[in-house]
């Protein structure tokens, strides 16, 4: 299972023709304050404004900012920044209800179980029943 997030931002006021593309930037630091805190993971054209970052995982919190560039002005100051949070990806919880353990020769072993996800996003379980000679 993959989690991503959308980010959908304005285009800059700046004369369009004068910008060449921009800058998405990320943190995983809790309240980033210093530009080294943020690394760039991608550039997008000038036009663009959405991006999905395909790269998170699970319980993990995230800041985002966008600037503008240009060859011959270099780079804009920052967007203001958003914020994602991802939560517990999908967590099982196995527990035995019921059993008719123990059982003779040839009886049939009845297990009953309940399979809870107790996670934050949709997923899937097997289930592999073993037994232990006693």
């Amino acid at each position: 299972m993959t989690v991503s997030v959308e980010l959908n931002w304005d285009l800059s006021p700046t004369d369009p023709d004068d910008v060449d593309g921009q800058r998405i930037y990320r943190s995983t630091v809790e309240n980033p304050a210093f530009p080294d805190d943020f690394a760039e993971i991608a550039e997008v054209g000038p036009d663009v404004e959405t991006y999905q970052d395909d790269t998170v995982a699970f319980e993990t919190d995230y800041t985002y900012r966008v600037t503008a560039f240009s060859a011959g002005d270099g780079e804009s100051d920052p967007s203001n920044e958003a914020s994602a949070s991802i939560g517990q990806g999908p967590t099982f919880e196995v527990q035995i209800t019921t059993t008719n353990s123990p059982v003779e020769a040839g009886e049939t072993l009845t297990v009953d179980v309940d399979v809870v996800n107790v996670g934050d996003f949709a997923g899937e379980k097997d289930v592999t029943l073993s037994v232990e000679e006693q």
